[in-house]
């Protein structure tokens, strides 16, 4: 270990002002300094983490750097000890590039945070893409498990989904700081959500008498539907409440739904094998 490439106190600390004291980590932005129990008792949980690594053999390491660039503010990202951890066990996962970028957008949080505008309307235009990208993510994994019945729609609906999927994933992955973390938190649970449901349709349409004998799974896919309608209408809640939107409730009234209004899709309906279902729900 090289300890004269450890960062001082004075870049520590300014390490950690620069993201209000918050993991830089877009998925995490943990408080890492509190209050403890005891009186005049602080807990912290906040490191400074370097991006390239202090010695030659550890993560990120960069040979051409000197001590003096490795212990210097520009080297160095605030996280909290969890992250510090993952980051540098899987380093291949997480390249000085985007550790980088975590921390510049940390910074310009905590900036704008400081100035009260959190409620800019970069972030409601942010927002407000997630919540209609989920949103068709959902209708797209509803019409994908009503034609598990019609091997003629497998190929068609299937890509239509895993397009739907692709475009929320690189959201999360790419804009993920720009939105709320509620809401983010919420996006990925809906996300993993519509990815139950695929798997448990694939495992349906592969029972299904096209493809020999074997049973089918409505049950499962009913199940794994019901979470879903539950995780989008709690989106749907965080959401409004974010962009302080009263909800339409005609628009509503009309589509069984609010997340889902556009789609003409009632929710809270099971979708599961309806033989009417395309004409029922005006797909």
């Amino acid at each position: 270990m090289n300890r004269e490439a450890a960062f001082p106190k004075t870049v520590q600390r300014r390490l950690a002002d620069a993201v209000a004291y918050r993991c830089s980590n877009p998925a995490c932005r943990k408080p890492t300094i509190a209050a403890g129990e005891k009186a005049q008792e602080t807990i912290r949980s906040g490191e400074a983490a370097h991006i390239y690594a202090r010695s030659n053999g550890g993560p990120r390491a960069k040979a051409e750097l000197s001590a003096e660039q490795r212990k210097d503010y520009t080297n160095g990202i605030w996280l909290c000890r969890i992250c510090h951890r993952i980051v540098d066990g899987a380093r291949h996962d997480y390249p000085g590039e985007k550790l980088q970028k975590w921390k510049q957008e940390a910074e310009e949080k905590a900036r704008k945070e400081q100035r009260g505008e959190q409620e800019q309307s970069g972030e409601k235009d942010a927002t407000r893409e997630i919540y209609k990208i989920i949103g068709n993510l959902k209708i797209e994994i509803t019409r994908y498990a009503a034609f598990a019945e019609d091997p003629k729609q497998w190929e068609r609906v299937g890509t239509e989904y895993a397009n739907a999927e692709e475009k929320a994933i690189k959201f999360l992955n790419e804009r993920r700081v720009e939105i709320d973390r509620e809401i983010a938190e919420k996006a990925e649970e809906c996300k993993n959500l519509c990815r139950v449901v695929f798997v448990a349709t694939n495992g349906a349409r592969k029972s299904h008498p096209e493809h020999g004998e074997g049973l089918w799974y409505p049950a499962q896919i009913a199940d794994a539907t019901k979470k879903l309608e539950e995780c989008t209408r709690e989106l749907d809640t965080v959401c409004r409440k974010r962009l302080a939107e009263k909800p339409n409730q005609k628009r509503e009234e009309e589509a069984g739904g609010p997340i889902f209004a556009q789609a003409g899709v009632k929710a809270g309906v099971s979708p599961i094998l309806s033989n009417n279902y395309q004409e029922e729900y005006e797909l």
